[in-house]
C-alpha cells in the first residue's frame, strides 16, 4: 500500500443545534473503498466526504495497516 485516504464525516447534531466534522485515516488507496470502511464507523445520515490522500509515512506513524480505520 502506497498511500491511504483521508476522509471527514460531518454527523448531523440531534437537536438542530452545531453539525460536528471528524476525519479518519483509512488504510485503503481507492476513495469508495475508504469511504465504505469509514460508513460502519459512523451514524447513519452522516455526510461523508474523501478529503485525498495521506502518505505512506503517516500510516507507518499510526501504526494503521491496509483495510483498518482510525479516528483523527
Amino acid at each position: 500500500m502506497q498511500y491511504g485516504r483521508m476522509i471527514k464525516v460531518i454527523t448531523p447534531s440531534l437537536f438542530g443545534g452545531v453539525e460536528e466534522a471528524v476525519l479518519y485515516v483509512v488504510g485503503a488507496e481507492d476513495p469508495g473503498e475508504a469511504k465504505k470502511l469509514v460508513e460502519n464507523e459512523v451514524v447513519v445520515g452522516s455526510k461523508i466526504e474523501d478529503v485525498g490522500r495521506v502518505s505512506h509515512q503517516l500510516l507507518a506513524a499510526l501504526g494503521l495497516n491496509p483495510y483498518k480505520v482510525t479516528r483523527i
